[in-house]
């Protein structure tokens, strides 16, 4: 019996922090995430700099971020790599830059 409780306790507590995230409104969709890269890459200046990179045909979407400005000999300050085939991937990447605009 406890390991029947154990193991369903590891499934229903992603299930049940999506449901929550969903009902709070903090789920972010694939949409969110385009619309925030879109506002980020508007908002480049001298002193922060976006480039975010989305290929759509094996759902790979890349971020490099230079926060003290692009010079073609600086690397970037952040990068971020995912695959945007799961909600996991999703709110990682809306999280990051919206904790970096």
């Amino acid at each position: 019996m406890g390991e029947w409780l154990n193991s369903s306790s590891i499934l229903l507590r992603p299930l049940i922090k999506i449901n929550i995230n969903l009902i709070l409104g903090k789920m972010k969709t694939i949409q969110d995430l385009f619309a925030i890269s879109g506002e980020a890459v508007m908002n480049n200046n001298d002193y922060k700099h976006w480039f975010i990179d989305y290929a759509g045909h094996v759902n790979k979407f890349s971020i490099q971020l230079y926060i003290y400005g692009w010079d073609c000999e600086r690397e970037p300050s952040h990068t971020f790599n995912a695959k945007l085939d799961n909600d996991e991937s999703i709110q990682a990447a809306y999280w990051f830059i919206k904790s970096n605009l």
